[in-house]
């Protein structure tokens, strides 16, 4: 069952189209991960599905429902969004920032309430943030801010998280710490998530569907095992890899030799 789709949307961007006729649907309760080249219009895709871009043809919709029919808060209630940049003032704290998830649950005027303040320290709690929720912004780690970020989506309560390159910027232990989060959301909240992603590896580990695109179009969607093919890594991103099983989780891995065209330029001038 599908908790969110497009249907024949069409998107641009600065007067250019990006993304034209496609369609997607993303399945309640998986992981889901867009994978692509640079400027293929994963980050596009990802503005539209959290009613930040509108459509210029074709339409969103949220459990069948047109979403940019819908008012704000109340797609707010279904939809967080995690962007790829964040901007908050550095004196805001953990629980601070965590609050405004809450701000589509409440009516013009009303204060916060017993519930909101349950669903605030739960969400802190969840991200894993409980001993810095009341640490400044400022004084965080950048994988600790991006947790910070997670709780506040979370209190938002969404059927659905949207992540924008949720690991950019961050170490690789952070990176890690980042995805088993969203894999443990996944699994225990539950929650249906849609992200994009640069690292295959993360997104064959930690996804249940693997979309990639290419020149604003769906090339293949699937399992990662399915999907993350040397055809596709040639076809996609010209590069010429092999993949393999990991030996403990049976998850794809990817071998790279170089890039397909440097390749075929050395064996043409081998035969001269």
């Amino acid at each position: 069952m599908s908790v969110l789709a497009a249907r024949s949307l069409r998107l641009s961007y600065e007067g250019k189209t990006v993304i034209d006729k496609l369609d997607l649907a993303f399945t309640e309760g998986r992981i889901h991960a867009v994978i692509g080249p640079n400027g293929c219009g994963k980050s596009t895709l990802l503005k539209a599905l959290a009613r930040q871009l509108k459509p210029d043809d074709g339409a969103v919709l949220l459990d069948g429902k047109q979403l940019y029919r819908m008012g704000g808060k109340a797609a707010a209630r279904q939809l967080g969004l995690l962007a790829q940049t964040q901007e908050s003032a550095a004196e805001w704290t953990v629980q601070q920032l965590a609050a405004f998830g809450r701000y589509p649950h409440r009516t013009f005027m009303q204060g916060e309430t017993d519930e909101d303040r349950e669903i605030i320290e739960w969400a802190i709690g969840a991200a894993g943030m409980r001993p810095l929720a009341h640490r400044p912004l400022g004084q965080l780690s950048g994988g600790e801010r991006q947790r910070a970020w997670i709780a506040m989506a979370l209190a938002q309560r969404p059927r659905v998280l949207l992540l924008d390159e949720p690991t950019t910027f961050l170490d690789i232990r952070h990176q890690i710490e980042i995805m088993e989060l969203v894999r443990q959301m996944n699994r225990t909240l539950p929650i249906t998530v849609v992200m994009v992603l640069h690292d295959m590896h993360h997104a064959a580990r930690y996804s249940d569907e693997l979309i990639v695109m290419s020149a604003g179009k769906i090339y293949a969607q699937g399992s990662p095992a399915d999907v993350l093919t040397p055809r596709m890594l040639g076809d996609v991103f010209g590069v010429d890899a092999s993949v393999i099983a990991d030996v403990e989780t049976g998850k794809p891995l990817i071998v790279t030799r170089g890039l397909i065209h440097s390749r075929e330029r050395q064996e043409e001038e081998e035969k001269r």
